[in-house]
């Protein structure tokens, strides 16, 4: 806060008591600033002195120096505060990568069926697996060379790109 000032009022009592008789001063009845016992206006607060009679100076009270310890903590409360919100941040970012734990996966039942059913993540005209079926047989053109009976269920498509196994 930046307070008006007169030119010359850096030291509104015009500094010691030269001849050892006790300085008079007046005052101010709304912000209780000392003026200068000739002074017409606070030059605080701009209240008018006209009507305020001079009393004697009486030093304003000063507050004890703080200790090493109080200066100290003082000049270094905002660092400690921005460290701990520091370290608070960090121990936040640790505690969810290492001990938070994680969500439960389905694992497959098998190595040829998967533990949930072919309605979930379909694609389009596919079951889970992305296998499209079709009830009509291919146009095979030629001749068979050979035929096998097999003991399982096929794991790969008869026909491949227009080739046939």
């Amino acid at each position: 806060m930046v307070r008006w000032r007169a030119p010359g009022m850096d030291d509104p009592l015009g500094g010691a008591d030269p001849g050892g008789e006790r300085l008079l001063v007046k005052r101010c009845p709304r912000c209780e600033a000392q003026m200068p016992a000739d002074s017409l206006i606070c030059h605080q607060c701009l209240t008018s002195l006209s009507d305020v009679a001079p009393t004697p100076f009486v030093p304003p009270p000063q507050e004890p120096e703080p200790t090493g310890l109080r200066r100290y903590l003082r000049r270094v409360r905002r660092r400690r505060v921005l460290q701990l919100l520091l370290v608070a941040i960090i121990a936040g970012v640790v505690y969810v990568q290492c001990f938070w734990p994680a969500p439960s996966r389905d694992e497959a039942s098998g190595s040829r069926s998967l533990a949930s059913g072919a309605e979930v993540w379909a694609a389009a005209g596919a079951d889970a697996g992305a296998t499209r079926v079709s009830e009509a047989s291919p146009p095979l053109r030629g001749e068979t060379a050979w035929t096998r009976t097999l003991d399982s269920e096929l794991t790969a498509a008869l026909v491949t790109d227009g080739i046939a196994i």
